[in-house]
């Protein structure tokens, strides 16, 4: 581990800024051979065939479940993922009724008995949720799957609206891993990305979930956005160091305003140029080294005792559409607009839009 430690340190400055230039292009998310972006139409009979085929697996991986939650009180302007504006509570609870019927349908196809061991909540913003349709989900999902007991539970939170009943209910339902969107700490960065939240948010959600037992915390930051300098990054990245989460993702931003048009507002900010965005990320990657964190593929960094960081030194990492994960050979059954599953050598996306994703559950049919 230390070799790899210290190729990470030295490696990405011998980069000549020439190539940072050349190869500072747009490219698909690296979750997938072939990437997403060349997805096509699917022959749905074919697909299920293969998903019942994995129902009789002698030595069954298991399945890791994620549900897409897309909704969000406000949009962040750096925001590449598919979510939308929540205008309606009612809205929102008629979505999680679609998802609790599209979960029904695949138990049909994918048979409900097989161990589920790892289960992410996404967005989106999963708390936008109510307390209340929280525990519905939930409660429909272990009704319908075969959820273990040390199964894995990590959900993505935004530490503004994490309120103590909504976090209740995550506890109860046995969620262990709790990854908070931070993106950077600076108010002139957040203000311009439309981000309304700060350090004491997030302290107190980290201190409030400490003190019931939760370990596994995860931070995620974004670097190359308007107004980021050396110096704040390094004041970002030591209070993230401060606050001690277990793992921390680093994601280079990714402007994209042909897919996302909201992403034009940050261009009359500017955004760095490749040479700069690199010093962002080796100003940052620096002190999470230099503070004992471990480098895990390209954005990623975490303790020497988190499971990642085992994972790797045991050459068993492996990375899907939920991230880096330790879920050697899991089936990924995705529930949701957008959702992506992975089964066996087959991938299948879920229809983007909520009007799409709805219609087709409402007939009966996997979206």
């Amino acid at each position: 581990m230390a070799g790899l430690r210290a190729i990470s340190a030295q490696d990405p400055r011998r980069i000549p800024d020439e190539l940072k230039r050349k190869y500072d292009v747009r490219g698909p998310r690296y979750t997938s051979y072939p990437p997403a972006n060349h997805f096509g139409p699917v022959d749905e009979d074919l697909l299920f065939e293969r998903w019942r085929e994995r129902n009789s697996l002698k030595d069954d991986p298991g399945l890791s479940l994620y549900v897409h939650l897309p909704f969000c009180r406000k949009r962040c302007l750096f925001c590449g993922c598919h979510t939308f504006v929540a205008k309606r509570s009612d809205q929102i609870a008629g979505y999680v009724g679609k998802v609790i019927d599209e979960m029904r349908l695949a138990a049909k196809i994918v048979d409900p008995a097989r161990p589920v061991r790892q289960i992410a909540l996404g967005g989106g913003t999963p708390n936008a949720l109510e307390a209340e349709q929280l525990d519905g989900l939930l409660s429909a999902m272990h009704d319908v799957w075969s959820v273990e007991d040390a199964a894995e539970k990590s959900v993505e939170i935004n530490p503004r609206t994490a309120t103590p009943e909504k976090l209740e209910v995550l506890l109860k339902h046995g969620f262990n891993r709790f990854s908070l969107g931070i993106q950077d700490f600076n108010p002139n960065v957040l203000k311009a990305v439309n981000r309304d939240q700060g350090l004491m948010e997030v302290e107190q959600v980290v201190a409030w979930l400490r003190e019931r037992g939760v370990e596994l915390l995860n931070f995620d930051l974004i670097y190359g956005l308007p107004g980021q300098s050396l110096e704040s990054c390094v004041q970002t990245a030591r209070h993230v160091i401060e606050l001690r989460p277990t793992r921390i993702a680093l994601y280079s931003y990714a402007h994209v305003p042909w897919i996302h048009p909201h992403q034009r507002a940050l261009e009359r900010l500017g955004l760095p140029e490749a040479e700069k965005k690199a010093e962002l990320f080796l100003s940052m990657m620096d002190a999470f080294l230099e503070a004992g964190y471990l480098p895990i593929g390209m954005d990623h960094f975490a303790l020497p005792e988190d499971s990642l960081a085992k994972a790797l030194e045991r050459g068993t990492l492996r990375r899907n559409f939920m991230g880096y994960t330790t879920g050697r050979g899991l089936d990924l059954l995705a529930f949701g607009a957008s959702g992506i599953s992975s089964i066996g050598t087959s991938y299948a996306q879920n229809h983007k839009g909520l009007d799409d994703y709805s219609a087709d559950v409402s007939a009966g049919r996997l979206p």
